[in-house]
């Protein structure tokens, strides 16, 4: 499941549940139905329960996604459901970071390309 609700001044707050004990994440793409080019955050809980977020970009194809040098998302919350077995974390950005580079801007009155995972 993935949640958001726009968060002022110009922030976006997303909620990443998924059935699992490893990562969920979400992908912004420049094309759609393609995997890349991709402004892509990924999360998981490590194994002290600590919420683990990565800021990340899918270059090209189904590549390992290159490392944002600046992290752009920050952690609001996050957990493990082990009677559900699921995984669940929210994190906040800017909607536009200012880095063309790395990320890709979330404009409110365009569509945006989703990739979930």
């Amino acid at each position: 499941c993935l949640t958001w609700v726009l968060s002022p001044p110009g922030s976006i707050i997303f909620t990443m549940e998924g059935k699992t004990t490893g990562y969920v994440s979400v992908g912004f793409g420049d094309n759609y139905g393609m995997m890349s080019p991709a402004d892509v955050i990924g999360g998981w809980i490590n194994l002290s329960g600590s919420v683990v977020l990565s800021d990340r970009m899918n270059a090209q194809g189904y590549d390992h996604p290159l490392v944002d040098p600046t992290q752009n998302a920050q952690v609001v919350t996050g957990s493990y459901d082990s009677s559900r077995g699921v995984t669940s974390i929210q994190f906040s950005r800017l909607l536009d970071t200012g880095d063309p580079t790395y990320d890709r801007p979330l404009l409110q009155d365009q569509p945006t390309n989703v990739i979930w995972s």
